[in-house]
């Protein structure tokens, strides 16, 4: 029954564009969203209250500071409610102790109303502010995935470092918005299936089968071509020449190519630990 209000009231937020309506309906799924995760939970319940806490707080804001007419407030606590830099610590801690299906959702279309949110009012937030997070928050996404050899830790560092282009699709088009998040959510829900055990990257018993569609997902995920991601940002390439400076996307671009450089490190690492296991088994 959560699920599937929550569902509706996530369809219902494209069916108004006052930002007050708006606001209840984002708070209604929230607590949706919560009472789902509640039953999702057998134990400790504190980084759920964390996470219910600073999305409480930070839509709050949003809601004062919008009537306020303060741009650069809303745009602080857009980046907190995305988990934006310098704020994405809290997002990696407390997410990775959800359940695989609540942390997709978090990852994904949990984030949608936001990104609706800066589609239909990005005139109330300070657009360079609000990029320069986004930026940065990729250049950190690619600094830790770069580090890591937990698959839930790098499926949340991808989810931040992915912000950005969320955010770039939805100031040229609703369609290229819901296009973006709809093949990224196929492609990060197939690899949440990967999360049985947390501990995947040193998991032995995985067939040749599902190694080879985790390394294929894993290339799709990272936007490389010719796969369907890949066309999909270069649309948003593509759209937002028009009105962001030359600077800024070969920045954008060049950043972009490191956190793609992370996903093949990522899975280098995974072949050469499952050789390396598998001669020191024939040893």
């Amino acid at each position: 029954m959560f699920i599937l209000l929550y569902f509706l009231s996530l369809i219902s937020l494209f069916s108004t564009s006052d930002f007050f309506l708006f606001w209840v309906l984002i708070e209604i799924r929230m607590l949706l969203f919560i009472g789902f995760c509640f039953r999702s939970f057998t134990t400790g319940y504190s980084s759920l209250v964390l996470y219910f806490l600073i999305q409480t707080l930070s839509s709050f804001s949003l809601f004062v500071f919008y009537f306020s007419n303060l741009t650069f407030f809303m745009s602080f606590f857009l980046a907190l409610k995305l988990s934006l830099f310098p704020f994405h610590f809290w997002f990696l801690s407390v997410i990775y102790k959800f359940s695989n299906f609540a942390l997709f959702l978090s990852c994904s279309l949990h984030k949608l109303p936001s990104f609706l949110l800066f589609f239909l009012f990005s005139s109330s937030f300070s657009l360079s502010s609000v990029l320069l997070l986004g930026l940065i928050s990729i250049f950190v996404a690619s600094s830790v995935i770069l580090s890591t050899t937990d698959l839930r830790f790098f499926l949340l560092a991808s989810s931040v470092g992915n912000n950005l282009w969320f955010l770039l699709s939805s100031l040229h088009s609703l369609l290229l918005l819901t296009s973006f998040l709809i093949v990224y959510s196929i492609i990060f829900i197939s690899l949440i299936n990967c999360l049985s055990s947390t501990l995947f990257f040193f998991s032995t018993q995985r067939s040749i089968f599902s190694i080879l569609v985790f390394s294929f997902l894993l290339v799709v995920l990272s936007g490389f071509p010719p796969f369907p991601i890949f066309f999909v940002k270069l649309l948003i390439v593509l759209n937002t020449i028009t009105f962001l400076s030359l600077s800024f996307l070969i920045t954008f671009i060049a950043i972009s190519s490191l956190l793609i450089a992370g996903y093949f490190r990522f899975l280098l690492s995974f072949y050469v630990y499952r050789l390396s296991s598998f001669l020191f088994y024939l040893h």
